[in-house]
């Protein structure tokens, strides 16, 4: 795989153990805009829409954002205002060790649905997610977000 790379931005992935199956896949992941980005969103208008699309929709108001806060396994959605609460609490942690607001923290969840977060497991490999950070770690994230896909989808321009 061609090496993704792209200039003022880190990434990470470390297997959080989402899905609570000890099996070591990478199911988490970080990207981090240096300086920070203008950020937009696209969403769904299904009146099912998961705890990260909503709390992704309140912060994109401001056009901006610092970093995104991803999972497979687990969608996080039809979880109600805990499954809220629960990507609040994640960003605020990724927020604080990486010394940014929480609020330019997105979240992103992919995965089953109806189940909530493991927030204790997925809050406890933050540090390992930040220590991680790299220019070079776009590679692992792309394996990190695989749900039913076999391989990962990349480009680099």
């Amino acid at each position: 795989m061609k090496e993704l790379m792209v200039k003022g931005f880190r990434a990470s992935a470390v297997a959080a153990d989402i899905k609570g199956k000890g099996d070591g896949r990478l199911d988490m992941a970080a990207i981090v805009a240096d300086a920070g980005a203008s950020a937009a969103g696209v969403f769904t208008r299904n009146a099912a829409a998961a705890a990260p699309v909503h709390l992704c929709r309140e912060r994109l108001r401001s056009g901006m954002a610092t970093a995104v806060l991803v999972n497979s396994g687990n969608a996080n959605c039809m979880t109600g205002t805990a499954g809220k609460e629960d990507a609040v609490r994640l960003c605020r942690g990724l927020g604080k060790r990486l010394d940014i607001p929480e609020t330019t923290v997105l979240p992103c969840s992919t995965g089953v649905i109806g189940v909530r977060l493991p927030v204790a497991r997925m809050e406890s490999s933050l540090n390992s997610l930040v220590r991680g950070l790299s220019s070079k770690g776009l590679g692992d994230v792309s394996r990190a977000i695989l749900t039913t896909d076999t391989v990962p989808k990349t480009t680099v321009r």
